[in-house]
Order: structure tokens, then sequence, then C-alpha cells
């Protein structure tokens, strides 16, 4: 890492490259891009401080950030090792697995999981009424999936509203 807090061969102006391509996407294009990515290697790949490598680390992270996005603080690293990038290209199909898992068995778990945490891991979903109960359901019974996602089901359906405020 440089003196001015940038990995190695970034900049300021690097960084707003990277940036600005990903504002001026439309929604399909970024689909189109992240379904790109898991063909192809990946050039460069966002990791936090510490490396998703389990579970576990995962858990732990989430515990530690309240699980938001605004919490983490984000390095940017440009990874070019080959075994480093099949792991996570690996890990991506996992989870990819589990989201579509997720999606084809949806309408079976809705009318339980209303109001409650849902982790999917080896294609099997864990029901709670916390995240961290949820995860840790998940990692007991199958403690190598790293593909492992978590979503909360709503108690009520109906319409949602979403501001965009910036």
């Amino acid at each position: 890492m440089s003196d001015d807090g940038f990995p190695s061969g970034w900049d300021e102006a690097r960084v707003q490259r990277v940036l600005a391509h990903y504002e001026r996407q439309t929604e399909d294009e970024a689909v189109a891009e992240d379904e790109g990515a898991a063909e192809e290697p990946i050039e460069f790949d966002l990791v936090s401080p510490a490396p998703l490598s389990s579970t576990e680390a995962w858990l732990r992270r989430r515990q530690v950030t309240g699980g938001g996005l605004g919490a983490t603080r984000f390095v940017i690293e440009e990874v070019d090792d080959p075994v480093e990038i099949a792991r996570h290209t690996a890990q991506r199909e996992r989870a990819r697995r589990n989201r579509d898992w997720l999606k084809a068995h949806w309408s079976e778990l809705l009318p339980q999981a209303r109001g409650k945490f849902v982790a999917v891991a080896g294609q099997e979903a864990f029901i709670a009424d916390s995240v961290e109960a949820a995860w840790a359901m998940a990692k007991a019974a199958h403690p190598d999936d790293d593909g492992a996602i978590d979503q909360y089901v709503y108690a009520e359906p109906g319409p949602r509203i979403y501001a965009h405020h910036g």
C-alpha cells in the first residue's frame, strides 16, 4: 500500500475511472458484465480487509459491521494470481447455485419464512429469527460452503417504496 492509501499501481484517477464506469452502467449492462465475469478470469476483485475465505469469516465481519455496506471499509486490489482468481470464481459459482436454489424454492419457504432470516448453504435453507442464528445453522450443516447467502423476508407481502438520497 502506498503512502496515499492506494494499493500499488492505483491512484485517485484510476479509482475515479472505475467508479465512473459503474455509475454509467445501465442495469442490463451490469447484469451482462456480472454474467460475463463468471465465464472469464477477472482482472480485479473488491475485497474487504479480511478475505472471504469462509462462512465463519463472513459471519464474524457481519457481526462486527452490523452487516451493512456503509459500515464496511473496502480496499481495491488488483488480483492476478490464477489460484486466487480460481478460488473466487468457484466461490461465486457456489453462491450462484445457492441463489438459484432459493429462487426455485422460494414459494415453499414463504409461509414459514415471513419476518425471519433465511440463509442458504449447500442448496438448503435455514430459517431463524436472527441472521446470526440462520448463519450458525448453515455453517453447522455446510461448513465448507463459502458461497452461502442470506436474506431477510418481510413479514407482510406488498409494495415497497425505495428512495435514493444523493
